[in-house]
């Protein structure tokens, strides 16, 4: 659609729970809207916009945050003895 948001990655933490109130812009159909924006400019993003796409922002970056700590807790395979130290030596790959 074309909005121009900045967005506070440090900040997005302390996004309120519940959606600012709609104003008459936010009625106003999607179609009109994009067409306003592209020919003048306006209007710039409302309160509840910038609310939906900081909400996307914080859940794409706590998802990618869960992912990292997932691939972290896997074994990587240089930490996983081949050999006991108890029991026959000879066949490291011997399960007992």
């Amino acid at each position: 659609m074309g909005i121009d948001l900045e967005i506070e990655l440090n900040k997005l933490g302390e996004l309120p729970l519940y959606p600012p109130r709609r104003r008459l812009v936010d009625l106003i159909p999607t179609f009109i809207v994009s067409w306003l924006r592209l020919k003048y400019s306006w209007p710039k993003a409302s309160p509840r916009e910038a609310w939906a796409v900081s909400g996307l922002m914080l859940r794409v970056s706590y998802q990618t945050l869960r992912a990292v700590s997932l691939v972290y807790e896997q074994a990587t395979p240089g930490e996983v003895p081949l050999t006991t130290s108890t029991g026959d030596m000879s066949d490291p790959f011997r399960w007992s």
